[in-house]
């Protein structure tokens, strides 16, 4: 392979169905290969993240050790290093603690702050981004918050570019992109095994027969888990609004239960507007509910 880096590239599928999505996160990081070829990895709920040094298109030579890894949600990593030494301590997904690994695209300019945050608090250096940004995260879960409050938390430290990637104990799958969106971050449906999808570049959605839907949108967190897809979105001004949609039936839920059928065009985005009926919430917490309308614009198109 010619020497090509793209700063990393990430993939992460969660199906409806049940079905094992870790053949398609292997699929999905193949075709992002030109993204990092220094190491890969991928993690899937209850096993040790895996991870390797050089290309993922080697993977078959782990077929053994791979067998035993399967499961409805997956998360996955191709890497180039910004920050720290190109070595297996440093290949993604990182296993944070019992309660999630994660996986990062981005630069963090003040990478060194964070570092140092965490390094006072743990007693012990930290020379990865990636691990000070989820040792932060996971300091605000501890506190009591829900991961889209956390993250809103963490969100207010980072100063830079980033996309991650999160899956955690229970199989919920995040997305996050930063509030200026310099990283890319796509999302996408694969119909015949029910999966959600997402991944730095459609090229991988397209490589496992999943529909392109939209862009995560700049300081948007998309949840794929139990209720479908839902996102948290984070103003420039570190405000945020909360939407809750059940994409899985092709359904929006309201916080008082009342559901309206969903073209999937309108989940992409590509609609302009949401059904008459639909809820938009915005607050301060994810259950407040602050403004209703009969026809609200969901996502910028």
């Amino acid at each position: 392979m010619t020497e090509k880096k793209e700063k990393c590239g990430l993939f992460a599928a969660r199906s409806s169905s049940g079905a094992d999505v870790v053949p398609m996160t292997l699929q999905g990081l193949e075709a992002q290969q030109h993204r990092g070829q220094e190491s890969w990895g991928i993690s899937v709920p209850g096993k040790p993240v895996f991870t390797r040094m050089g290309l993922v298109t080697g993977w078959h030579l782990e077929a053994d050790t791979l067998s035993s890894y399967s499961g409805k949600s997956a998360i996955g990593h191709v890497r180039y290093s910004t920050t720290g030494r190109s070595v297996i301590e440093n290949a993604q997904p990182i296993q944070v603690g019992s309660e999630f690994s994660i996986a990062h695209n981005g630069t963090l300019v003040n990478a060194d702050e964070i570092s140092a945050s965490v390094a006072a608090e743990f007693g012990r250096p930290c020379e990865s981004d990636t691990l000070a940004a989820g040792l932060r995260l996971q300091h605000f879960l501890q506190e009591g918050r829900g991961m889209f409050e956390a993250f809103r938390s963490l969100s207010v430290e980072l100063v830079g570019a980033y996309c991650f990637a999160i899956l955690d104990s229970s199989g919920m799958i995040y997305v996050a992109r930063d509030p200026r969106g310099y990283r890319p971050l796509c999302l996408g449906w694969q119909e015949d095994s029910g999966t959600f999808v997402a991944a730095s570049e459609s090229c991988a959605l397209a490589s496992v027969g999943a529909d392109f839907i939209r862009d995560v949108e700049p300081g948007e967190i998309v949840r794929f888990g139990d209720a479908g897809v839902e996102s948290f979105v984070i103003t420039a001004d570190h405000g945020h609004q909360f939407s809750r949609r059940r994409e899985e039936d092709m359904r929006i839920e309201s916080p008082g239960g009342d559901t309206v059928a969903l073209h999937r065009r309108c989940w992409a985005g590509r609609g302009g507007t949401t059904p008459p009926g639909t809820v938009r919430v915005t607050g301060t917490d994810e259950g407040s509910v602050r403004e209703k309308g009969e026809h609200q614009e969901l996502h910028r198109t």
